[in-house]
């Protein structure tokens, strides 16, 4: 196979206009370009563009599916998340629609493989706000689709994160994980790495709108750790920032910073101060509870 080597940029409130009343339905659209990022005047489109979504319809369907909200590419699959889809059940998927795009043929792009993520017939939660795909989180062999929902979990809206793994054309969900407070919005993002060194990658999830009162913090980010290809329900971690901060608004995969062997992450707090980026380090001894660095 070969591999795509690229950018993907979008935009996830693209909208196309339906019917006499010129009806305004927000489809999103996503594009790609190669490396060079080179402008092709013969390219009508100036880049290759992907709209899955269809704007022919009712709110029951597409036209509101809010493609590219969220987005990764890997080197052989673009996966894109489209909340609003199903009257914002949402899908998770590389190239739109909750549905997952396998490069097959890199000369024909967007081509060829596309797996579904079904009506579940759940409205409003927002399926596909994040999303991230790594191996070595459910398997060693097969890679895992991550993505959030922040106002899943019943009927309370704690939000939840969906395991997702491709099988037979479908996206089938392996495990749910659970928020813990009403509009935290928990899942908001997600983000993969190997903190401690076991060979399997570790999750942080977001939630930017998580308070306590009395202990006067504002967002959270959760912390679980991979227990050999799954993980348990609870976190094993749980990291606060200060009060109305929104901390957790963005969650990242650092690299190794501080050249120790372990594995570093960036949380993003917007609302401290003048908005503020906060670098916690792992080591030895596991993951701290303040930051490295501000």
């Amino acid at each position: 196979m070969e591999f795509f080597a690229g950018l993907q940029a979008c935009g996830h409130r693209f909208v196309k206009l339906y019917g006499a009343f010129k009806l305004r339905h927000m489809i999103g659209r996503c594009y790609l370009r190669g490396n060079d990022l080179q402008y092709d005047d013969a390219d009508m489109n100036w880049q290759t563009l992907d709209e899955p979504c269809s704007h022919l319809g009712d709110v029951t369907s597409e036209v509101m599916c809010n493609m590219g909200i969220s987005a990764t590419i890997t080197q052989t699959e673009v996966i894109v998340g489209s909340p609003g889809s199903y009257e914002w059940q949402g899908r998770v998927s590389p190239s739109v629609c909750n549905v997952h795009v396998s490069w097959m043929n890199p000369h024909v792009l967007f081509d060829t493989e596309r797996s579904s993520f079904n009506n579940l017939q759940r409205r409003n939660i927002y399926i596909g706000y994040s999303v991230a795909q790594t191996g070595r989180l459910l398997s060693q062999e097969q890679e895992t689709i991550v993505t959030g929902a922040p106002r899943d979990s019943k009927d309370d809206a704690r939000g939840s994160v969906l395991l997702i793994e491709k099988r037979a054309g479908k996206l089938v969900i392996r495990q749910t994980l659970r928020g813990e407070q009403i509009g935290s919005y928990f899942g908001n993002v997600v983000a993969t790495t190997d903190l401690n060194n076991d060979g399997w990658e570790d999750l942080l999830v977001g939630a930017p709108f998580y308070f306590h009162h009395e202990e006067k913090v504002g967002g959270a980010v959760y912390i679980y750790m991979n227990t050999g290809g799954g993980f348990d329900s609870g976190s094993s971690m749980v990291l606060t920032g200060p009060a109305g901060s929104a901390f957790g608004m963005s969650v990242a995969a650092a690299g190794d910073l501080n050249q120790d062997g372990f594995q570093d992450f960036a949380v993003g707090a917007p609302f401290h101060e003048t908005g503020t980026v906060m670098i916690w380090t792992s080591g030895s001894e596991g993951v701290s509870r303040e930051p490295s660095q501000v």
